[in-house]
């Protein structure tokens, strides 16, 4: 789980959201999660399985009912490294690499990439990667031949385009709406100046998806949760 170091927030947070990054997600690692059901008032433990993981989803997620109390993580006491990520195969060379070797790469990776959300206020990525069919993406390639992919093993064609560079793409890299603004650091960052209120991400946050939509035709769904008025929120 050395990947996933720097990313902001709790356990449980964690195992809602099955965090991921540079390679790895926490739902590889994961054996069980307990949990208390609010409604049933009584603890109830998951296996994996039955946690229904998916990219940045859970069963969790869609059961607020369910308050996560522990995770229960298997992990591999013979170190072997994941280098998947192209920011991250650097390393292969290098010789007796250790867990604190990878960590600290990423935690540079992090920094040279994403704004520090400690003084630019952000949720992090604000959007998902969105996944296309053949062909879409072949319009989007054709387009555009450098677009980065992951082609995904499925049954029919499926490719995870970044969302990061279908904004800059779209020229926001660095747009201002209101007192919020996409950072200029990574597009797929929406960023409170220290005096942005919810409406400003929000209408930020529409006008991004929006143009997207209408540069590629391809619909950008958030990865953070919104609540507005109480309620989720569907942008």
């Amino acid at each position: 789980i050395e990947n996933l170091s720097g990313i902001p927030g709790t356990v449980g947070g964690a195992i809602v959201q099955n965090i991921g990054a540079y390679g790895q997600e926490l739902s590889k690692v994961i054996e069980e999660v307990g949990t208390y059901n609010v409604k049933l008032q009584k603890i109830q433990v998951f296996k994996n399985p039955q946690c229904n993981f998916t990219y940045r989803d859970s069963y969790f997620k869609h059961n607020p009912n369910l308050v996560v109390l522990w995770g229960v993580f298997r992990l591999s006491k013979a170190f072997v490294p994941n280098l998947s990520y192209a920011g991250l195969q650097v390393l292969k060379g290098v010789s007796n690499l250790t867990p604190k070797d990878v960590r600290k790469h990423v935690l540079d990776l992090r920094v040279s990439k994403l704004p520090n959300w400690q003084k630019e206020p952000n949720a992090g990525s604000f959007f998902k990667n969105p996944i296309v069919d053949d062909r879409l993406f072949k319009t989007v390639r054709s387009k555009y031949p450098d677009v980065p992919f992951i082609e995904l093993e499925s049954a029919s064609k499926q490719y995870k385009i970044p969302a990061g560079w279908l904004i800059d793409k779209a020229g926001l890299k660095g747009y201002k709406l209101g007192k919020a603004y996409v950072s200029s650091k990574h597009a797929l960052v929406l960023v409170n100046n220290g005096d942005s209120t919810g409406e400003d991400i929000l209408n930020l946050a529409s006008y991004v998806k929006q143009t997207v939509y209408k540069n590629f035709k391809i619909n950008l769904e958030p990865e953070v949760r919104i609540y507005k008025q109480g309620k989720l929120y569907n942008l």
